[in-house]
């Protein structure tokens, strides 16, 4: 058989894309939100915004932070709750953007929408409980 004509395994998909989504670089989150490149940063050192670095040291902003061109309310109480268990974004957007089932709910859930449709309370008491069980 001819090696040559073996076609090459496609790479394996990135699971943390699916997780993420789309993102911006800080300039483009800015213009978004119009605000500054300081202004950027000063609210992604206050938990104001969501920021994932990669492996190559670029700073990433999930888009589905951002609903109707502003930050989606409650993101810095939520993300300042999720901050007293782990201090990882990465961590803090799988929360944020992944799937679960709530039994409250009897429905899966992704915490992000649940905020985009108000009901935050639910999402702070599931961060509060999710915190203390990264920190034990």
């Amino acid at each position: 058989m001819d090696e040559s004509a073996v076609s090459p395994q496609p790479e394996p998909r990135d699971p943390w894309r699916d997780i993420v989504g789309p993102c911006r670089r800080s300039e483009s989150i800015g213009r978004v939100l119009g605000l500054s490149d300081a202004e950027v940063r000063r609210a992604t050192e206050s938990l104001e915004l969501l920021a994932v670095v990669t492996d190559e040291g670029t700073t990433l902003y999930p888009d589905f932070q951002i609903h109707e061109g502003r930050v989606v309310d409650g993101l810095q109480q939520v993300l300042a709750i999720l901050h007293t268990g782990i201090d990882d974004p990465w961590t803090w957007t799988q929360f944020l953007n992944v799937a679960v089932y709530d039994e409250t709910e009897g429905r899966d859930v992704r915490w992000i929408e649940e905020m985009r449709a108000g009901r935050l309370e639910a999402v702070l008491n599931d961060a509060r409980h999710t915190a203390w069980a990264w920190s034990s």
